[in-house]
């Protein structure tokens, strides 16, 4: 059961034990703290008295802990340190220099660029914690708003950012249609759509806007939907199955490349048209950015040639 006094005393009492200990002298201690002797004799005689034992003894002209007292200095002195780094880290967060950064990805095509962001950000920055989440952009937004997640990289679709939320246009990545290793679509001279889709895809989720741009840039050319899919937004799921077995899957053109280079996938002839939106930065327009958001924020931008946002 803790004791009643451990509820009562004081931080600036603590110093008092801590000062007269490490100066081994009431008058030292006094000069240390820029108060009179009699007041340093008033803290520890209140100390005493709280803990119901004597904390120092007189031994010629200086005094030293009795053992109570090593155990009430040794406590002292942990909490002084705690405050001390606990101190530093409320400056280093308040720096953007520590502390959590939750960041939201509704685009793959974003990756790359996320991922050069990450590691400026790590390198200079190495205490602050950076959590990445993928989820459709509605659901980002949604926490966004809520304070749950600090930026978004995301489709900047019209109409989808409301007067309490600003962004940035970071880049506009064509998507282009890609191939498991020895498809038997890369042996056609001229692959068109409507046998392309007679084959088995991994398309991205509903409601994302890429798959709403595939499914209306299928409708537009009056050809159905691929009715075997497998559906997912991880890069990292998409290039597995490629490497498992014969698959169509859309890839924003710089990851494709990539996954060529690496033997994972061969990029198709056939065209899927641009879409409008750009992706783009996300962040609240009414709330304040973190200071490790901001830094994120100006590293993006650092990184993509582009000035500094405002706000």
């Amino acid at each position: 059961m803790t004791p009643r006094w451990a509820e009562r005393i004081k931080l600036r009492q603590l110093r008092v034990v801590l000062a007269v200990d490490e100066h081994g002298s009431i008058t030292r201690a006094a000069e240390h703290l820029f108060i009179t002797q009699a007041a340093v004799s008033k803290v520890i005689a209140e100390v005493e008295t709280l803990v119901g034992t004597e904390l120092f003894e007189r031994k010629g002209r200086s005094i030293t802990p009795t053992d109570a007292g090593h155990h009430v200095i040794r406590t002292a002195r942990r909490i002084a340190n705690e405050l001390k780094l606990l101190g530093e880290e409320v400056v280093l967060i308040s720096e953007g220099c520590a502390g959590l950064l939750i960041i939201g990805l509704q685009a793959i095509s974003i990756l790359q660029l996320v991922a050069r962001v990450v590691a400026t950000m790590k390198a200079r920055h190495p205490r602050v914690t950076i959590r990445l989440v993928e989820d459709t952009l509605p659901n980002l937004l949604r926490e966004l708003r809520a304070g749950r997640v600090n930026l978004v990289f995301g489709r900047l679709i019209r109409g989808l950012l409301t007067p309490d939320l600003d962004g940035a246009q970071i880049l506009s990545e064509p998507y282009v249609v890609i191939a498991s290793c020895g498809h038997p679509l890369l042996q056609q001279p001229t692959p068109d759509w409507e046998e392309a889709c007679g084959h088995v895809w991994c398309l991205p989720l509903p409601g994302t806007p890429i798959r709403e741009h595939f499914a209306d840039s299928m409708s537009a050319l009056h050809i159905p939907m691929p009715v075997r899919a497998i559906e997912t937004t991880s890069a990292a799921t998409i290039a597995t199955l490629l490497q498992t077995m014969p698959l169509l899957a859309l890839a924003p053109a710089n990851l494709a490349e990539e996954w060529v280079r690496g033997g994972v996938c061969m990029i198709t002839s056939l065209q899927l048209p641009a879409r409008p939106e750009p992706i783009g930065l996300i962040w609240s327009a009414t709330a304040s950015l973190s200071s490790s958001a901001r830094i994120f924020r100006s590293e993006t931008m650092a990184i993509l040639h582009a000035p500094p946002v405002d706000g």
